[in-house]
């Protein structure tokens, strides 16, 4: 649904997809309704366009599992995690994330620090 915007002098019509996802739509005060309605109808596919990027913009953060084979980056690639106990802490190595599973309880906590 649409907010019409107070008239002004402009001659133009416009759409505007505001920050919390509202659509605003600006009319000169001289404009048929049936030329609104075509210039919506002919904006619809922009319109649907821009408010599925906000979507994606604010969608919830990915929650990391800490589980055998979840991926991480850092450092612009993405490694793999495996959980092997003989090790302390994380460490890197040969292109994997290694953890011991004892750290599996403050996972998010153990990978930032190191």
């Amino acid at each position: 649904m649409f907010t019409i915007a107070p008239p002004t002098d402009r001659t133009t019509l416009e759409i505007t997809v505001d920050r919390d996802a509202s659509l605003i739509l600006r009319v000169p005060t001289c404009a048929a309704r049936e030329r609104v309605e075509r210039f919506i109808e002919s904006k619809r596919p922009w319109v649907y366009r821009k408010l599925a990027e906000k979507d994606a913009l604010v969608a919830p953060p990915i929650r990391k599992q800490f589980v055998d084979g979840e991926g991480f980056a850092y450092l612009g690639r993405n490694y793999r995690l495996k959980i092997d106990d003989t090790v302390d802490g994380v460490r890197l190595d040969r292109g994997r994330f290694l953890r011991s599973r004892a750290t599996a309880a403050d996972g998010d906590a153990t990978m930032r620090r190191w």
